[in-house]
């Protein structure tokens, strides 16, 4: 998808403010290094939803699946 911006790579993201707790760092490791993984193995099925540059969803689902599986929806909330 020539022009369009590239998928989010996690390892690339500015640092964050210090986690609260321990457990709250650990959801942050789980999370970030399951999106990795998921990143890594399934490609990325891109939908546009708008016309601006940045009105775009990823989708990334493994091939073999066959029923209804849970998902994970991030909505950015900084500028």
């Amino acid at each position: 998808m020539q022009g369009e911006p590239a998928t989010i790579e996690p390892h690339r993201l500015p640092p964050q403010l210090p986690p609260a707790n321990d457990r709250v760092a650990n959801y942050i490791e789980e999370a970030t290094s399951r999106s990795a993984d998921a990143m890594r193995e399934t490609p990325a099925i891109r939908y546009r939803y708008g016309d601006a540059p940045n009105h775009f969803l990823d989708v990334y689902t493994p091939a073999e699946t066959q029923r209804t599986s849970p998902a994970l929806i991030f909505f950015h909330g900084g500028a």
